[in-house]
């Protein structure tokens, strides 16, 4: 089996097993603290898809799709439904792989660094409800070598724009999804996606 297909059914399972029924989160969610609460951090998997065709290959797990266990997204929120954002996220496209519409003949290490402001849509939403989506864009900065360039720079700042949800288990912890784009500011670098699936811990005031 594909490994970011079974890390992806892990962490689905993983919830299934901690969640409890959405009925009784809402009964016993504190509506205070999702007004109070200014800070939720979080970390798990983020897939990174690299081969060059931003609006192709999505469903392509085993080609197109590294994965890792290794991003930390911190947000802190600004006023009313508004969040800054701020996203750190490590990978491997491992020999075989697509990137930049070429196979990868070594491992290639990926690093990439994003500030972002998003926006949830909690004031449209019921008093403790337990989902909670948001949209956001900003900017990003990645570290990653890309094959066809004659230069050895491999940095590239990227200009975001995604959508992604919480899903609240409780009054502190929840899972995060989010799918986004990142669309290179220079011609020689490439466009990707990255998507994530996560743990969310919101702090309480």
């Amino acid at each position: 089996m594909n490994k970011f297909l079974f890390r992806f059914i892990l962490v689905i399972q993983t919830f299934i097993i901690t969640t409890k029924s959405f009925s009784q989160i809402q009964k016993e969610n504190n509506n205070n603290s999702y007004q109070q609460s200014k800070w939720i951090i979080g970390t798990g998997l983020n897939g990174v898809n690299d081969d060059g065709y931003l609006d192709k290959n999505y469903f392509d797990l085993k080609n197109s799709w590294s994965a890792n266990f290794q991003t930390i997204n911190i947000d802190r929120k600004l006023f009313k439904d508004f969040y800054l954002n701020a996203m750190f996220s490590k990978n491997l496209y491992k020999v075989g792989m697509r990137k930049d519409m070429m196979i990868t003949t070594s491992p290639t290490h990926f690093t990439s660094f994003d500030l972002n402001i998003k926006y949830t849509f909690e004031s449209y939403l019921p008093k403790n409800y337990w989902l909670e989506p948001y949209a956001y864009i900003g900017y990003g900065y990645t570290n990653r070598e890309i094959d066809n360039i004659q230069s050895n720079n491999s940095h590239n700042y990227t200009k975001n724009l995604g959508i992604g949800t919480f899903i609240w288990l409780g009054e502190h912890w929840g899972v995060n999804l989010q799918a986004s784009g990142k669309w290179s500011t220079t011609k020689e670098q490439t466009n990707y996606k990255q998507n994530i699936i996560g743990v969310v811990y919101r702090i309480s005031n």
